[in-house]
């Protein structure tokens, strides 16, 4: 009973006695059978409601469990109960040990302390009732997608960058949805009980991606962009000869577990898996991409930055820095695992950024290996790669477009760059000098890393032919530089500007005082002369 927050409900002992005697005798039962002292004070049903109004569902089924403790009775055994107590990591208390009971402001249903069973019987069929209970499972499937990017969607009048159409053909795309309660449908005989328990998995797998430029209405936008042999515009995602139409050349799953602890602390997972792809760096079609999801992004979608919960009694926001607990939440503090795999894909640079059949230079990707955990204010980063070799070849003239394949052949050449196998580890470790409390000015936050870097070997082949190449690849990327550089150059031009409109006013201001002291000397200037005499510098002086 001493869960209660009464200083800020305002409720006192006697209101409580009041309610739970009163409570009983409106449910036909003894009032003095609830346990608690011999109450005479009775309320009646509208101060039962107003005292009702100023607590929560919780802490009004709280008081009604107390109320009723001698007349609800729950048969036993109650397998159904015990199950849920075992796998919540919850008890029951003693009698006489209330007070030890866990607070009916804590929100969690994991290593409670229920002052009765009825408590821990109204949790279970909460729970129970919970949209987040049941197993829920979703297999969807589509054998065709398309996703436009359009040209004229979004206003571009203030992008630096040409806006070119594009769409995205997907097959064989499958996407699942796999929802677990974290307290019921668990198999309690595999595994460790304390481990997270899965929640929430999300899948997306696709057999086949074809990412292409469409022809526009303008002809000056189709010149700025590459073109194969028959005039038709290079696309940036294409599959190369050894896809399998079988196999899914990418894949991308989401899990969410949540540890059975007081804290439901979340634990996030991704694992994102890409293969036998042919990716073609084409600056401009995947800039004007990219502008079409920023400027997407700034539709109003966005949440109120304040809710009620935030603005105290007095109507102001409510400080939360203060808190202690929240030195923890960092980008390391989360726990989370990432997972990246690429392998058999190839990226195809550009020698020439508006004709194709000049030449490219290929980077195969054989396999490469990124993983990021984090947790606990530390954190791990592996990067391996198997060998990454960049070569020059062409495009074929009779290139399979119509499956969505494309064929590069490669030029019998050295390789430019050659590195057999690579290794990154880099650990993190997050300290905190000073108090533990963000508030304070002095607390800081370090950051230590340790890194380790290692190759086997690595072999770079220089030519004139090769180094004309690559400086035609820098080339061709310059739009990813300008449209890096457009805000610091867009600033550069701001303060320029102001340089300008500055000196303008400064001239213009040299110029009014000149004409000020014309004025003034022809007005002195009796005679016409041209000069002041000193009977007419005498009258300026005064």
């Amino acid at each position: 009973k001493e869960t209660h927050s009464r200083k800020t409900l305002g409720i006192s002992e006697e209101d409580e006695a009041a309610y739970l005697g009163t409570y009983a005798r409106v449910k036909g039962f003894d009032a003095n059978g609830d346990g608690g002292p011999n109450n005479k004070r009775q309320m009646t049903l509208s101060q039962l409601k107003d005292m009702e109004k100023r607590m929560t569902r919780y802490e009004i089924m709280s008081l009604r469990c107390f109320a009723m403790g001698k007349h609800w009775r729950i048969p036993k055994p109650n397998k159904d109960l015990e199950n849920f107590l075992q796998s919540s990591h919850s008890s029951i208390c003693e009698k006489g040990d209330e007070n030890r009971a866990t607070s009916v402001d804590l929100r969690t249903p994991f290593q409670r302390l229920y002052p009765t069973p009825l408590h821990a019987l109204v949790a279970l069929i909460r729970e129970s009732s919970s949209i987040f209970a049941p197993h829920v499972a979703v297999e969807t499937f589509a054998q065709t997608l398309h996703i436009d990017f359009p040209h004229d969607g979004f206003s571009q009048e203030n992008s630096s960058t040409l806006s070119v159409p594009s769409t995205i053909t997907v097959s064989g795309v499958s996407f699942d949805i796999d929802q677990k309660s974290v307290l019921f449908l668990r198999d309690q005989t595999s595994g460790n009980p304390d481990d997270p328990r899965p929640f929430l998995d999300l899948s997306l797998r696709i057999c086949a991606v074809k990412w292409d430029v469409v022809e526009s209405m303008t002809d000056s936008l189709d010149k700025e962009l590459p073109t194969f042999r028959d005039r038709s515009l290079v696309g940036l995602v294409y599959m190369n000869e050894d896809a399998v139409p079988s196999n899914h050349v990418l894949s991308l799953g989401l899990g969410i577990a949540v540890t059975p602890t007081t804290e439901l602390e979340q634990q996030f997972g991704i694992k994102f898996k890409a293969s036998n792809l042919v990716i073609v760096v084409n600056p401009i079609p995947i800039l004007s991409a990219i502008q079409n999801l920023i400027e997407l992004s700034d539709l109003p979608f966005r949440p109120q930055d304040e809710t009620i919960s935030d603005l105290n009694e007095n109507g102001d926001k409510e400080s939360k820095d203060n808190d202690a607990s929240n030195v923890g939440v960092t980008s390391l503090g989360i726990q989370s695992n990432v997972v990246v795999h690429v392998e058999n894909t190839q990226l195809l640079f550009l020698i020439d950024r508006k004709k194709a059949p000049r030449g490219i230079l290929v980077m195969e990707v054989f396999g490469i290996n990124t993983e990021f955990e984090s947790g606990g204010l530390s954190g791990k980063f592996s990067f391996s790669t198997e060998p990454l070799v960049l070569r020059a070849g062409h495009i074929a003239q009779d290139q399979s477009l119509h499956d969505g394949k494309i064929n590069v052949i490669l030029m019998p050449y050295q390789p430019i760059i050659d590195v057999d196998g690579c290794d990154v580890l880099v650990l993190g470790k997050e300290d905190y000098a000073g108090t533990l409390r963000q508030s304070d000015p002095e607390t800081t936050t370090i950051l230590k890393l340790n890194i380790k870097l290692s190759t086997q070997s690595v072999f770079f082949n220089a030519s004139p032919s090769s180094i004309v190449a690559l400086f035609g690849v820098v080339s061709s990327i310059d739009p990813f530089l300008d449209w890096a550089q457009g805000e610091k150059k867009a600033r550069e031009e701001e303060h320029k500007r102001l340089e300008t409109l500055k000196a303008l006013e400064k001239e213009q201001h040299i110029k009014f005082q000149r004409e000020v002291l014309r004025r003034i000397f022809l007005e002195v200037d009796v005679d016409g002369s041209g000069e002041l005499s000193e009977d007419e510098l005498g009258l300026v002086i005064q």
